[in-house]
């Protein structure tokens, strides 16, 4: 269907596409507010996290184990800590943009 040289459907389409757009953002984020409302079943206040990568540091292995127990030993020591929990993550690195390389690393949590 054209009008006086322009095709009509174009700019409806675009308007169709965008409406779509805008309602699924909207919806997007009621869902982000809804899942920030979740109760995750333990209490989320005053919990710090820290993320150490000890391949940067070039540990790696027995040492790095025994680098974390000493971090995990040392801040529950702390007055007021009643908790610690360590964990080793492996994660993939870019190496130069040519395919991956694998670099472990361990996060206190």
């Amino acid at each position: 269907m054209t009008l006086a040289g322009t095709d009509v459907w174009a700019p409806m389409a675009m308007v169709a596409l965008s409406l779509m757009l805008v309602v699924t953002a909207g919806l997007f984020v009621r869902t982000l507010q809804q899942a920030a409302r979740i109760d995750p079943g333990f209490t989320t206040a005053n919990i710090a996290l820290a993320n150490v990568d000890m391949a940067l540091s070039g540990y790696r292995g027995p040492t790095a184990a025994a680098l974390v127990e000493r971090f995990r030993q040392r801040l529950a020591a702390l007055h007021g800590v009643t908790a610690v929990a360590a964990r080793s993550s492996e994660r993939r690195v870019r190496a130069g943009g040519s395919g991956c390389r694998r670099v472990g690393g361990v996060g206190l949590v």
